[in-house]
């Protein structure tokens, strides 16, 4: 009898920790929440993508997950990127500012603002930091929620973006190369794209002057 009560104690483990939610909380070395960063669930065995999010406000995240993976990539403009394998959650991650980005010093006032929306979240890309980027895709690698998978961008949990311009949809995101990022005003990442969207659409990066939508 008690290695029956021993063996289903170590199964009932096991169960809870491959159920367990990776979570956990991001601060600067201040302290200070790091909001609207990138959280990305690598697997164990291979360190591929597994799922997606950003932290909120304050500086929460929690990604839901039952295969047990414990390594997190986590990425936010302004400070050092970093990748790392945990024994348990919730966690507190502290991340490093870089405070030299594109060969100039990033303050809190060129970084980008971010605005939660009823539909998803606006970046302020007009006199930050991002419009000295380059191009629009070299924008779109900072933009809180969205990935670049091989030659494609991924929206967490939403799939592959469609992309318009001034309305026009883009069929070559190598054009993406050609707009400027000093012309962007804001990008806007809709993850409830409603009515006036397609059904198929599951969500919408939509830029002035530049917009995408993810698509099944």
């Amino acid at each position: 009898m008690r290695k029956v009560i021993l063996l289903l104690g170590l199964v009932l483990q096991v169960i809870i920790v491959d159920a367990q939610s990776v979570s956990g909380s991001l601060v600067d070395e201040k302290g200070n929440p790091v909001s609207f960063a990138n959280v990305v669930l690598l697997s164990s065995k291979d360190s591929s993508f597994v799922q997606g999010t950003i932290s909120n406000e304050q500086g929460i995240f929690s990604i839901d997950q039952t295969s047990g993976n414990n390594i997190l990539r986590i990425s936010c403009l302004g400070f050092i990127p970093m990748t790392k394998a945990y024994a348990q959650f919730p966690v507190t991650i502290v991340m490093h500012e870089d405070v030299n980005l594109l060969g100039e010093v990033v303050v809190k006032g060129n970084r980008p603002s971010y605005k939660l929306t009823a539909e998803g979240l606006q970046t302020h890309v007009q006199g930050t930091v991002l419009s000295k980027m380059g191009t629009a895709e070299d924008v779109l690698k900072h933009i809180p929620g969205l990935q670049k998978k091989n030659d494609a961008y991924e929206v967490f949990g939403k799939g592959s973006p469609i992309i318009y311009v001034n309305g026009r949809l883009l069929r070559d995101l190598s054009e993406l190369d050609q707009l400027k990022s000093e012309d962007i005003k804001n990008v806007e990442l809709i993850t409830s794209p409603g009515a006036r969207y397609d059904a198929s659409v599951k969500a919408v990066i939509r830029k002035i002057g530049l917009s995408l939508l993810p698509i099944h």
